[in-house]
């Protein structure tokens, strides 16, 4: 069977790929992974953030960190 040298090419990468997903599961076993949520509010001239009344909240993040 003779393949194209692109689908040959795209194999190998893909094997490669493939086989190497275990290792790195193997080499990260040990460390500990984790998440960091931020959540954020802008208000308007940063003054109230929307707790006085009458204040209004103009922009929310969320900030999401793995490690």
């Amino acid at each position: 069977m003779k393949l194209n040298p692109l689908m040959a090419a795209g194999m190998g990468l893909g094997f490669t790929l493939f086989w190497a997903c275990p290792t790195l599961a193997a080499l990260t076993e040990q460390q500990n992974f984790g998440i960091e949520i931020k959540a954020t509010a802008q208000a308007e001239d940063d003054r109230d953030l929307g707790t006085r009344s009458g204040g209004d909240v103009n922009g929310v993040g969320l900030d999401l960190r793995p490690w």
